[in-house]
């Protein structure tokens, strides 16, 4: 990260699980992957395969000092971490953020990425869900949290098995796939600084909000 006219700008050489947070920075707005770039892989990887809305591709991002002082604590949370346990989330909202041109697809990545950090091999909907409302929300909000998040789990089953949902129009989509990756990067923040659950797997995570603390 370095300054430049008052702002602060961020080479694209970062760390791709950095560069997933650094995404979600206040402030980031206007700057998003430029869907040309995708056919290439991860657009990244590289200085000049970012882009402005207007597909144009650009080495550097401008922050200003708020979101610069966010990005860099993220940056320093996820080089001292141990991430081992999330990386198939980090993977997956990767997956869901930069790559997937289609909404459908990357709705599916990133529940994939819930299922990444709270999971077991029976009860999957309850087990993930459940989870996530226990973990993400207090106990007054918790009944509408499930509910909700039971639906975008229920569509996220119909999308791989090739059914239509309701909620198939274009901007429908679009904004279920805004939510199902805020909610992930939401609890993925979390876990990161939660040196407790952090450590443990997705199976234990389970166990110990849903069993063990009911």
């Amino acid at each position: 990260i370095g300054k430049a006219g008052g702002f602060h700008r961020i080479s694209f050489k970062s760390n791709n699980l950095e560069i997933l947070l650094l995404s979600q920075v206040k402030g980031w707005g206007y700057y998003r992957p430029s869907p040309s770039f995708f056919e290439i892989g991860f657009p990244l990887i590289n200085p000049g395969n970012f882009g402005h809305l207007d597909q144009y591709p650009a080495e550097y991002l401008l922050l200003d000092q708020t979101a610069s002082d966010a990005a860099k604590n993220w940056f320093s949370i996820l080089r001292d971490k141990p991430i081992g346990r999330v990386k198939i989330p980090l993977q997956r909202l990767k997956y869901a953020i930069f790559e997937r041109r289609n909404p459908e697809d990357a709705i599916v990545d990133a529940i994939t990425a819930w299922e990444g950090m709270f999971s077991q091999a029976y009860e999957t909907t309850f087990k993930v869900t459940g989870s996530l409302a226990k973990y993400l929300s207090d106990s007054a909000n918790r009944p509408e949290m499930l509910k909700r998040l039971k639906g975008l789990y229920d569509l996220r089953s119909n999308l791989v098995h090739g059914k239509t949902s309701k909620d198939s129009s274009k901007e429908d989509i679009e904004s279920i796939r805004s939510e199902v990756v805020r909610i992930g990067l939401n609890c993925l923040k979390k876990l990161l600084q939660d040196d407790r659950l952090l450590l443990m797997s997705p199976t234990e995570r389970v166990n110990d909000l849903l069993v063990l603390t009911e």
